[in-house]
């Protein structure tokens, strides 16, 4: 007759949670930092179209509209700059912070950013399984 599999004991169990719980707070820091940098970057790309687009209505249209358009540009750009430069566990005391002074708010924008992103995803699958017209008879 075969023994039964042997289990952890419960000290080796508790020996473990701290390394685990360790990994998954720097695994998490790390994809912290990588998506406030592709955050960051897109500031900048998004900079760089607005820019553009600020050009381009200025030949159009005159000075007004574009200047609207160069002066959030500038504000892109300082926050993208901004980003980069914040230390991740700055932003995550900096967000508990605020949460804990308004829930209310926090709850209301993390409610939003689900529906987005839901949306996001919805639309993104749509596209997906949808064929394409490629203009093949």
């Amino acid at each position: 007759m075969k023994k039964p599999a042997k289990t952890a004991k419960p000290a080796e169990q508790t020996d473990a949670a701290p390394s685990l719980r360790d990994q998954a707070t720097a695994k998490a820091h790390e994809l912290a930092e990588v998506g406030r940098d592709k955050a960051s970057a897109m500031l900048e790309n998004l900079t760089a179209l607005t820019d553009d687009v600020a050009a381009k209505m200025r030949e159009r249209f005159g000075d007004k509209y574009p200047d609207y358009l160069a002066d959030m540009a500038g504000k892109m750009a300082a926050m993208a700059v901004d980003l980069r430069a914040k230390d991740v566990d700055q932003m995550v005391e900096n967000t508990r912070e605020f949460v804990r002074k308004r829930p209310a708010v926090a709850i209301g924008a993390a409610a939003a950013a689900g529906f987005l992103l839901a949306r996001l995803v919805k639309s993104g699958n749509g596209a997906a399984s949808e064929p394409s017209d490629t203009g093949a008879a």
